[in-house]
Formats: structure tokens, C-alpha cells, sequence
């Protein structure tokens, strides 16, 4: 009896403390705190790193694998797809072949990345390495703002603008990229001296294109330019919205004298596009076997909306219809096959107007010209090759000719 007396009453007392027991309930309190990274390899802003490198990065806590190697940018872009292998919060990322040699590369992490509980990190994080001598250092930073509020995990895509060749966001992956963090700012780091044309959107898909129809998009105003004076840009801002989906339409054609059509649409087009004669054909009204040849498509200084053909000279008072195809607006629709064709009369008046320079590159009076560049001229219609060539003339300071 003794001895039951005692199991009873050690019974009691722990049924006792349990019930006197205060505080949270078993497991601890619920884990709210973002993860962050903790370190790095390569180190930041370490130079000379064998092209052949692993890059390690170290979360303060075990990640949502998928997630986090979404999140993870390496700029410039290489043309290879990274390799991740994990070992509890490190991740390894693993180069198929080596790196470029003598470049700066940037790694972000952006706010994407989440922990086992489905914490998001705070803000983005960017560390850079080189595998030349030096770390590029130039950097542009801003917010983006998507319907009326600042907002993080907007992707923010910079092209390095090397010659004068179009960028299509719907088929061309940027060459730098990073994510706004949760107050809706960004900072592309560790750039190159260069020009840029920077794109802030809502890649839905992860995968550094752009759908037209489905993710929002922001422009700038004007491409920045990076050099030895101007290193560090602020205030790139962007408005994200959605974007024209319409087709683009034929709708006016002309006639300008007895070997020149002019032909408008409702909106600007792509310069690649407009220039390839292939995509236009023109015939006799009724007769559709006698064709005109096109000899040259082009377009006039900023004006992407109006498209002048060289032809074949015309016969007066005769109507001609005009077929347009595969051309495409600055967003990637297609011309509607519903108003790609025109009519118009041919007419007999001459060409009268005479030959002028639009523009050139490199400008009038620019200085600081990189000694291998190419000399571009442009004019307000294609001029004749060989009576060109005959009359153009390089001359330096002193008034000698350049060959």
C-alpha cells in the first residue's frame, strides 16, 4: 500500500506540473524569419578565378530547392545551363565548360528564393567575381512600380547594346539580370562600360523571355550609357503595364512618283523586317502573274511607321495591288491577313527629290570615338552604290585623305 501510495502521488504531481505548464505549445514559435545568405565562393570581388570554378553559396537556413535555383541569375548570360547539386543549406553551381575569360560575372540571388517554411528572402543578393585582373564596377540602380505600388521580385533585364542591331525582348535573353527586393528597388551591379537598354517585368514563367500577352512590362525613356565619367546611374524607374497585343495593319499605300510606293501602317514596325523586299509583292490588279519587282524597302530616320519600295517603273494609270507579309510590330504581332493588301494607281511623275544624309554614326562632332569603329551613314532613301563610292571622301584635321 505504501509503495502505491507513492506511484499515486508522483503521478499526480507530474499530471500537476503539465497542467501548470504555461507558454507555447510544443515545436516552438512559428518560423518567420527570412533566409540570407551567409557566404560565398568565389569570395566577392575576387579576381583571377580559374574558368573552371565551382560557385558555392551558403544559406543561413535549408532551402526549397525548386525555388531557390529559379532565383539564382548569373550575369552576363552564359550560353550554357548551370549544373546544381545541394548539401544541406550550401548550393553548389557547376559550369558545364569554363567561363569567359577576362570578364566580370555577377551571381544574384533574387527574393524568389525561399526557405523550407516558404520564407522569402528580404531583398536580393548580388557578389561578384572576375576571371581577369580587375572587377567591373558600374552599377544603375532605381525602383520599379507595378498598379500604383512598388513591388518585389520584378525582374529588372539589361542588354548590352554592342552595334546597332535591335533587341526582341520575345526572343533575345538579356545580358544582365536581378529582381526589385521587397521595397520594390534594384541595383544592377558590377556592369561594364557600355551602352544599355534596360526592361523591368513580371517574368511569370522564369524564363528570361518575354510573353507579350501574359507578364507585365516597363520601359525607360532612353538607353544609359556607362563610361569612366558617368560609373553610377540612379533613379531608372519603371511603370510595369500590359502590352499591345493587337496586330498591326496596312492602311494606306500611294504611289510618290513612277518608281517609288509609300506604304503606312497604324504602328511602328521592326526595322529588320521592314528592309527585307521579300516581304512585300506587288502585281497588275486582276493579273496576278505580272509582278513588279522591288529593288529596296527602307524607312525613314525615326519613322517606323511609314515604309517606302524602289520598284521597277511603273505603268501609268495602271492599278496595282500590293501584298504584305511577315512583317511584325515592336511587340511581336504579326500584320493581320485581314489588312495586309492595298490598291493604288501607278503614276508617271519623275523623281525629283534629291538625296539627303538623316544622320551618321559616329555623330557630327563626337569625341572619344573607339579607333575601330565603323562609319555609318545613313540616307533618306538608298542612294546609288557606285556614284556614292566615287564621291565620298575621309579626310583627317589637317585636310589629308584617309584611304
Amino acid at each position: 500500500m505504501k509503495i502505491k501510495g507513492i506511484l499515486l502521488l508522483i503521478s499526480l504531481s507530474l499530471i500537476l506540473l503539465y497542467c501548470a505548464k504555461k507558454g507555447l505549445p510544443p515545436g516552438g514559435p512559428e518560423d518567420k524569419t527570412p533566409p540570407r545568405v551567409i557566404s560565398t565562393f568565389p569570395f566577392p570581388d575576387t579576381t583571377k578565378v580559374d574558368q573552371d570554378s565551382e560557385i558555392e553559396i551558403i544559406f543561413s537556413e535549408r532551402m526549397e530547392r525548386k525555388k531557390t535555383e529559379e532565383s539564382i541569375f548569373v550575369s552576363p548570360l552564359p550560353e550554357f545551363s548551370w549544373k546544381y547539386s545541394w548539401h544541406k543549406n550550401k548550393l553548389i553551381l557547376k559550369p558545364p565548360e569554363p567561363l569567359s575569360q577576362i570578364t566580370t560575372y555577377v551571381i544574384t540571388i533574387g527574393t524568389s528564393a525561399a526557405d523550407l517554411r516558404g520564407n522569402r528572402m528580404k531583398e536580393s543578393y548580388s557578389f561578384a567575381f572576375s576571371t581577369g585582373d580587375y572587377i567591373d564596377s558600374c552599377q544603375i540602380s532605381g525602383e520599379a512600380q507595378h498598379q500604383g505600388k512598388n513591388e518585389a521580385g520584378i525582374s529588372i533585364w539589361a542588354y548590352l547594346l554592342e552595334d546597332e542591331t535591335e533587341t526582341y525582348l520575345f526572343k533575345d535573353k538579356p545580358n544582365y539580370v536581378t529582381q526589385t527586393d521587397f521595397q520594390g528597388r534594384y541595383n544592377l551591379q558590377n556592369l561594364r562600360f557600355g551602352k544599355y537598354r534596360l526592361f523591368a517585368l513580371k517574368d511569370k514563367n522564369r524564363d528570361l523571355l518575354w510573353d507579350i500577352e501574359e507578364e507585365p512590362i516597363g520601359v525607360t525613356t532612353k538607353d544609359v550609357i556607362l563610361d569612366s565619367v558617368t560609373f553610377k546611374i540612379k533613379n531608372i524607374d519603371f511603370i510595369l503595364a500590359q502590352r499591345d497585343t493587337i496586330a498591326p495593319s496596312l492602311v494606306n499605300c500611294q504611289a510618290v512618283d513612277r518608281k517609288k510606293i509609300r506604304l503606312d501602317f497604324n504602328e511602328n514596325l521592326q526595322k529588320e523586317l521592314i528592309t527585307d523586299v521579300n516581304n512585300y509583292s506587288i502585281h497588275l490588279q486582276n493579273k496576278i502573274g505580272e509582278k513588279l519587282e522591288i529593288s529596296s524597302a527602307y524607312f525613314q530616320g525615326d519613322n517606323l511607321k511609314s515604309v517606302f519600295l524602289i520598284t521597277e517603273v511603273m505603268k501609268q494609270d495602271e492599278n496595282y495591288e500590293i501584298l504584305v507579309s511577315n512583317l511584325r510590330d515592336e511587340f511581336g504581332n504579326e500584320i493581320d491577313s485581314a489588312s495586309n493588301s492595298c490598291l493604288f494607281g501607278g503614276i508617271e511623275l519623275p523623281d525629283t527629290v534629291g538625296l539627303t544624309i538623316l544622320y551618321t554614326r559616329p555623330e557630327d562632332k563626337e569625341i572619344n570615338v573607339p579607333l575601330d569603329s565603323d562609319i555609318k551613314i545613313f540616307f533618306s532613301e538608298p542612294p546609288e552604290k557606285k556614284s556614292l563610292e566615287s564621291n565620298l571622301r575621309l579626310m583627317d584635321e589637317n585636310e589629308e585623305s584617309v584611304k
